[in-house]
């Protein structure tokens, strides 16, 4: 009887540290797995704070492109509109100058010819 009371306490033992090993076990694997879930939250934070940065870095990028854009145009413009009035100012002197010619021309060919007449008279 002795002994079988005796078995019963060494199996009720190996049961009780049984349980408290797997309690422990559960336990370590409890804090493993919240210091897994930490670790993927601040991984998923981090990627989330790169991509932010990339967009931002391409957001100012593509803002100072456009800008860049906006001054040539705004250059083109300004050059063409140079060009323009240059354009416009040799064709004006150039009419200008046939005008003065032929006026030149003009008086030259006809006034002696009044001269003339008023002279002769």
């Amino acid at each position: 009887m002795y002994l079988v009371r005796r078995a019963r306490q060494l199996l009720a033992m190996k049961r009780e540290e049984k349980a408290q090993e797997e309690a422990e076990k559960a336990k370590q694997g409890e804090v493993e797995r919240r210091k897994v879930g930490q670790d993927m939250a601040r991984l998923k934070q981090w990627k989330e704070e790169r991509e932010r940065k990339e967009f931002e870095n391409s957001y100012k990028k593509q803002k100072e492109e456009d800008r860049l854009a906006r001054e040539k145009v705004r250059a083109d413009l300004e050059r063409d509109r140079s060009v323009t009035m240059w354009n416009s100012y040799v064709n004006i002197s150039n009419e200008a100058s046939k005008m003065f010619m032929s006026l030149l021309n003009f008086f030259f060919t006809f006034i002696p010819a009044v001269f003339l007449l008023l002279c002769l008279q």
